[in-house]
């Protein structure tokens, strides 16, 4: 009953791709991701994965050359993508 209430607020994740990540390795971001697989999201879990993708930058060291991240959802898949700085 839950979900059917808070449907408009979640989406069910089939698919989601990362674009722009050159500096976090593949395994990483697989590992962020992978919780969220398949599973209703929320904005809130959204927000989490941006702010993980964001600490594995500053874990490497290049918290700096990340200049911003923002994401967009088309029916089932959600794009999470990371401008880089080329300073």
């Amino acid at each position: 009953l839950r979900e059917k209430i808070n449907k408009n607020e979640k989406m069910f994740l089939k698919k989601a791709i990362i674009k722009g990540i050159t500096m976090v390795g593949k395994e990483k971001i697989r590992g962020i991701l992978q919780p969220f697989k398949n599973h209703w999201i929320s904005k809130d879990d959204i927000q989490i994965i941006m702010d993980s993708i964001a600490a594995a930058y500053k874990e490497k060291g290049y918290y700096e050359k990340m200049e911003t991240v923002f994401y967009k959802i088309n029916r089932n898949t959600l794009t999470i993508t990371v401008k880089e700085r080329n300073n």
